[in-house]
């Protein structure tokens, strides 16, 4: 009896911390099925929007193995000074986030809300020439095949959508 209650006294902590990451390991599931550099599917359509208070950066990317890239948007031609090609940046930066915790949503998407350093947020938000001065929150969906279908990074100064689309259709 006392083998017992001793041997469940220290895996308690060890589940308690495991489990504390749970959510943390689906995310990073989540990367590995829909980042086309990860092999997790061949092709996709993501929608970025990015909005400051002064500037806003809307374009469209349809990418097939990271080979063949067609971009469209609505954002004047100077503000296109940026590398777009690398669309895996949005959901790798989820790499980086932390208190993940998951929130109720819907039936069709599990919602996992986060914070993120500035620091973090600022080497996601160089390639627009914005930066931030203060740490963000955000959040993920993810679809029940476990591919993020949205990503969302927010400050007092800008947010970030991107949504990932027709995944393994793009043709």
């Amino acid at each position: 009896m006392k083998k017992t209650i001793l041997l469940i006294l220290l895996l308690l902590p060890i589940l308690l911390l495991t489990g504390c990451n749970n959510n943390e390991n689906k995310i990073d599931k989540a990367i590995k099925s829909t980042s086309i550099k990860e092999k997790g599917l061949k092709s996709y359509r993501i929608k970025v929007d990015v909005k400051n208070k002064d500037k806003s950066i809307n374009y469209v990317v349809l990418n097939k193995e990271n080979k063949e890239l067609n971009f469209s948007t609505d954002s004047k031609e100077d503000d296109l000074d940026y590398d777009y090609t690398n669309t895996d940046i949005f959901i790798e930066t989820l790499k980086d986030v932390k208190d993940v915790k998951e929130v109720d949503y819907d039936k069709t998407y599990d919602k996992y809300e986060f914070s993120i350093s500035k620091e973090k947020l600022n080497k996601l938000l160089k390639v627009f020439n914005f930066k931030v001065e203060k740490d963000g929150n955000g959040y993920t969906l993810i679809d029940k095949d476990n591919h993020i279908y949205m990503v969302n990074y927010v400050t007092e100064d800008i947010s970030v959508t991107v949504t990932y689309t027709r995944l393994n259709s793009v043709k």
